[in-house]
């Protein structure tokens, strides 16, 4: 259990990030939008990604706040309930990993 303190800095590290359309191999084309939200969020693909792809939804210390496999092109997530602050969106294509910064203000 982390707690933090009002005004206080967190040191994140990344492996990838992006705010926008991120490539895989040049094939598949990755848009998180809009960004920032106020809460429902669309990850759209360009082509369906290999079976067995999934994504995850995590807060900024790393928890995991929602996950499912990407079935379409275009998948929705409503985090209305989760509080205002910055979260990650990790696609699990494959191999790769994509994580693309996420903004929710309320």
């Amino acid at each position: 259990q982390m707690s933090y303190e009002k005004n206080a800095s967190v040191l994140v590290q990344f492996k990838s990030l992006s705010t926008g359309i991120m490539n895989i191999g040049d094939k598949i084309k990755i848009d998180v939008f809009p960004n920032p939200s106020k809460g429902k969020i669309t990850v759209r693909y360009s082509q369906i990604p290999v079976s067995g792809s999934r994504i995850e939804i995590l807060d900024i210390t790393g928890r995991k706040i929602s996950s499912q496999l990407i079935c379409e092109t275009s998948e929705e997530f409503n985090l209305d309930q989760q509080p205002a602050g910055i979260y990650l969106v990790k696609s699990i294509i494959g191999s790769n990993e994509i994580i693309q910064k996420l903004i929710l203000s309320k």
